[in-house]
């Protein structure tokens, strides 16, 4: 079961559009999706509690889906991130 993405584990990976993340998730490593200048839409479940630094740097397209009242929501406000609710 994955609870955890890497450090750097999408870093500069062009050809990731979509990304979602399972329910059981609970860690986002440092700089996991930086760099991703394809990277469109990423969900991040409310599981995730441990957010890396700059987990989408210089990933300018991107726009996550949250679970309203989760860390992910909190964390997207805190970071200027493009964020919607999950339906």
């Amino acid at each position: 079961m994955l609870t955890e993405i890497d450090e750097e584990a999408f870093r500069d990976s062009d050809a990731i559009q979509y990304v979602v993340m399972p329910q059981n998730l609970t860690t986002i490593g440092d700089y996991a999706f930086a760099d991703d200048d394809s990277l469109l839409v990423v969900y991040i479940p409310a599981s995730v509690s441990v957010f890396g630094e700059s987990i989408f740097a210089e990933s300018d397209a991107v726009t996550v889906f949250v679970d309203a009242g989760s860390d992910a929501e909190a964390w997207c406000r805190a970071h200027d991130m493009i964020y919607q609710y999950a339906a």
